[in-house]
């Protein structure tokens, strides 16, 4: 039985570990299911709205993931799941308006 324990134990702590580190931003590559920090960090080759956005302009949530994304102008703004892709596309102009006020702001303190 203690051998069954240590057994688990350490499952576990690998579980966590693995968790802890997935979907951190560590990867530059753009897979459509990572989540990133920074827009900048998505190597998808892909001029970005914003290289600064670390937040979904739908939800507000930090995170980004490679492969949700909208097309503005030849740019792209990302996203955080599907379904905040899709209100975004209902309501464009507003989120635009959001993400320049963004802009701005990284500008005024960069």
């Amino acid at each position: 039985m203690k051998g069954r324990g240590f057994v688990i134990i350490g499952m576990v702590l690998a579980i966590f570990v693995f968790a802890a580190t997935a979907g951190c931003g560590g990867s530059s590559q753009g897979l459509p299911g990572t989540t990133y920090r920074m827009a900048a960090k998505i190597d998808d080759g892909a001029q970005k709205y914003f290289e600064h956005q670390r937040r979904c302009p739908v939800c507000g949530e930090k995170g980004l993931v490679a492969g949700q994304y909208v097309e503005v102008d030849g740019k792209r703004v990302y996203l955080d799941s599907e379904a905040c892709k899709q209100e975004f596309k209902k309501n464009q102009s507003q989120y635009l308006g959001k993400m320049d006020e963004w802009k701005k702001q990284w500008e005024s303190t960069h």
